[in-house]
Formats: C-alpha cells, structure tokens, sequence
C-alpha cells in the first residue's frame, strides 16, 4: 500500500489532508494547495534542490506558486511569495557561479505582470502571433505518460509546431515517452531519428534565429483551443 497514506509518513510526502474528498462529496479541483506549511516545506525543497543540482531549468506546472486567482505580483501579501522567493534563490545561485543569471524558469500565468519574472509556458498550445520576449511552448508525442496503445504525433507534426513556435519567438519543449524502465519503444526511437535527420539539414534555421516582421503568410494560422493542437 501506499504509504502516503500512512499519518505516520504524512509530513514526509504531503500533509495536506484537506483535500481530500470525504465520501459522498465531489473531488475537489485544486491544483495548487492553501496549506501554509507545505508551501514552507515547498520552498525548503527548491532551495535544497537549486543549491544541490544548480538546475539550468526550473519548471512549474502551473502558475506561479501558490497563488491561483487572478492577483498581481505587487501584492506582497498574496500568495505569490513563495514562487517569487524560489525565483529569487534560483537567479541569484546562478549569478553566484556564472557572473550573471544563466537560467531558465518557466510558468503558465499568461499575464505579463507574472510571466515576466522568467519564461511563459504554453502547455500543449501555441501564441497567435510573434511575442516580443521569448516563450516557450510544450508538447508531448503522446500522452504525458508511457501507454503502449497511445497514438504518437508525426515527425512532421513535431516539425510543424516547432516551426511556428520559432516563427513567434518561441522554443519547443517536447516530452518523450519512456517505458518504467526508462526504455523508449520503437515509435519514439523513429521520431528521433526523423527529427535528427530534419535538424541536420535545418539547423541553422533553427538555432541563433530571431522572428521575422511577421510569422506566416497567407490563411494559414493556428488555432488556439486549451490542450489541443
């Protein structure tokens, strides 16, 4: 059994006990938690894992932690704080080594208010147009997890995506799958190898490049629908 479930292990993996639904009650959809002692043990942990892995990237799920409404980051009092103090530590760690800040943080809050603090993340979507700073987009070549019946997107569809995202000063973050055992299955070994092709030949319209005065032509656009691509 799991033994998150154990209250003698609770401190160790989430004490947050609060939302979890009793029986009879609907789930609750809470991404990011109220509970003032894991966003101190959240903080601990990234200062811990910045100070022991000097990271080049760190990532958020979400918005900006912990806070989910719509409330500026000028607020000192809101619930911003937290994921303002780990940006903090993680820019200054990597001044400490590099002279000047050599990382990446990336988040979902579409704000410019909030993803201005690092790099706005566009979870499995794209920008409509070319976007002044540069932001990344990210995708999968299935689901986010391995599922050996899952449909895998094309080499071309990959290439598609990374197109535009370039075209609009974006990057691509692309997740591939792999088996428990940290495999990856023919499919995705093809997928590589098709991209690693394209790249050989392309490169240098991908790396170093900046946006043109516009990013397409024509009717061709994407479209822009939460998850799906």
């Amino acid at each position: 059994p799991y033994d998150g479930n154990d209250p003698e292990y609770r401190d160790f993996h989430h004490d947050n006990y609060e939302h979890v639904k009793k029986p009879g009650e609907d789930d609750a959809c809470i991404w990011l938690t109220k509970n003032d002692a894991f966003h101190e043990y959240w903080l601990k942990v990234m200062k811990e894992i910045i100070d022991n892995y000097q990271p080049d990237l760190l990532y958020s799920d979400s918005w900006l932690p912990f806070e989910e409404e719509n409330n500026m980051v000028a607020d000192n009092n809101n619930l911003y704080r937290y994921g303002l103090a780990a940006v903090s530590y993680l820019y200054k760690a990597s001044e400490k080594i590099h002279g000047k800040n050599m990382v990446v943080y990336t988040q979902k809050h579409r704000d410019e208010s909030i993803y201005k603090i690092g790099v706005l993340d566009m979870e499995r979507s794209q920008l409509p147009d070319i976007c002044p700073v540069p932001w990344q987009s990210e995708t999968c070549i299935g689901g986010w997890f391995y599922d050996k019946k899952a449909h895998y997107k094309t080499p071309r569809h990959i290439i598609d995506i990374l197109i535009d995202s370039i075209a609009k000063n974006g990057t691509l973050l692309l997740n591939i799958l792999q088996r428990p055992d940290g495999t990856i299955d023919e499919q995705a070994d093809w997928i590589l190898s098709e991209l690693a092709a394209w790249f050989d030949v392309n490169s240098e319209a991908v790396y170093g490049t900046r946006p043109f005065r516009v990013s397409g032509e024509g009717r061709s656009h994407v479209i822009i629908d939460g998850f799906n691509r």
